[in-house]
């Protein structure tokens, strides 16, 4: 061990602070941008990722850039191997001040995920390398196999995705039945939705219990009726350039999940393409589509709600149109309820139309409070309006709301080609008055 008196432990000493210096500012930095500059742990990277053998390679010269990780001082250097603990000072000093030539330093052990690199010995030596701009170093290879393999740029949230995707791989068999096709996604937590919906056409209560064959069939049928269709869809409508730095399956993953929280919210069945088109809407994230959510919240704010006039007339339709072909004048219409003998009138005339354009009518009851909206009063209008419909050999679903009246309608009108209602006052005198004359 070197004297800690020498001059070259000294100037050793020096340059780890200023090393522990970078790594801090460093560490900050990456707090702003959103890039992790923490090493991956190679444990979780061999569990996560369900690696399923090695392979031993032997002595050879790899890419120092390329070691992501470490397998038990993944917490003492950052991404670029700057010292993160200032307790390591000595040993980093120490191994430093005993090297005059970096060609005189013992090779590294590590092991490789794809094209990445994991230290298993010689963290130290491969920070002191990278501290004196040295590109390559000299290692003792051991591959580990996995289905997902890394790169040299994965970061930690990379990572993440892709012993997600190695998960999701395990449980479906979706590389085997479906090989060289990628669903790669830009953020956490979406492959349990593609899994969600494979699911789907499985025809089994417990997808733990179901065969091989059985999954891989069910893998095939959403991917032919359900998956490609979708993105083919995406794809025609342009919607990829309304998320930049977004892949088609993050859209495929968003629009399910987006219509699934509408049908929730709103008590009404929801197009796939009005789904889509509302989400281009209200999370594009093109620069122009945020400027312009900004702008309403902020009138939302400043504008008294009898001043707000809503959308211009024809405008969602407008978009709707725009986007897909409705296959009728009035594919939905919106009938307001109120449980009054005239208002009842209002569904028969939309039964009418709704006949002649094999619509899909959106019944709606608004009461005053959300207690007043579970009423049994409420609930008998919901059954009688069913029970109309389906008298009437139409598809009918009701939703019951709260609020102000004439703001919810007009909220919930948007989802609508038509809306039926009957007026509370109507202006007799004009209209006696009109035809008087």
């Amino acid at each position: 061990m070197m004297n800690e008196d020498s001059p070259r432990y000294r100037i050793a000493l020096s340059d780890f602070k200023r090393a522990r210096r970078k790594a801090a500012l460093q560490d900050v930095l990456s707090r702003f941008t959103g890039h992790s500059a923490a090493l991956i742990p190679f444990e979780e990277a061999r569990k996560r990722l369900d690696a399923s053998g090695e392979e031993r390679h032997g002595l050879q010269k790899i890419p120092l850039k390329a070691i992501i990780g470490s397998v038990g001082r993944y917490a003492d250097f950052n991404r670029n191997f700057l010292p993160r603990r200032s307790a390591r000072s000595s040993r980093w000093a120490q191994v430093k001040a005993s090297l005059r030539d970096l060609d005189e330093m013992p090779p590294i052990k590590v092991y490789q995920i794809g094209e990445a690199y994991f230290v298993l010995d010689g963290n130290h030596r491969v920070s002191i390398a990278r501290e004196r701009k040295a590109t390559h170093i000299r290692a003792y290879v051991t591959e580990i196999h996995t289905k997902v393999p890394l790169s040299p740029d994965t970061d930690f949230d990379e990572f993440i995705l892709k012993a997600e995707y190695a998960q999701f791989l395990k449980r479906t068999h979706l590389d085997a039945c479906l090989p060289e096709t990628e669903f790669r996604v830009t953020v956490p937590g979406q492959y349990s939705v593609l899994e969600k919906r494979i699911h789907a056409y499985l025809g089994q209560p417990d997808p733990n219990s179901a065969s091989e064959a059985a999954l891989c069939d069910a893998v095939k049928s959403w991917y032919e009726q359900d998956y490609l269709p979708s993105i083919e869809s995406i794809r025609k409508r342009g919607i990829l350039r309304d998320f930049p730095k977004r892949t088609s399956t993050d859209l495929y993953v968003w629009i399910y999940k987006h219509r699934e929280r509408l049908e929730d919210e709103l008590g009404w069945s929801v197009d796939v393409d009005v789904a889509t088109t509302d989400l281009v809407e209200t999370r594009g994230e093109r620069i122009r589509q945020k400027f312009k959510r900004a702008l309403d919240k902020l009138r939302k704010i400043f504008l008294p709600r009898l001043l707000e006039s809503g959308k211009r007339p024809g405008a969602w339709r407008k978009e709707f149109v725009a986007t897909h072909h409705p296959s009728s004048l009035f594919p939905n219409i919106l009938v307001p309820l109120s449980g009054e003998y005239d208002s009842w009138k209002a569904l028969q005339q939309a039964l009418l139309v709704g006949q002649r354009e094999n619509a899909h009518l959106m019944g709606l009851h608004v009461a005053p409070t959300e207690a007043d909206a579970e009423s049994t009063a409420a609930k008998e209008i919901a059954a009688r309006f069913k029970d109309e419909c389906e008298a009437a050999g139409l598809k009918g679903e009701f939703a019951r709301d709260f609020g102000r009246v004439s703001s919810v309608i007009n909220e919930r009108a948007r989802w609508a080609d038509l809306v039926i209602l009957n007026l509370a006052h109507p202006h007799y005198a004009r209209y006696i008055g009109t035809h008087a004359e």
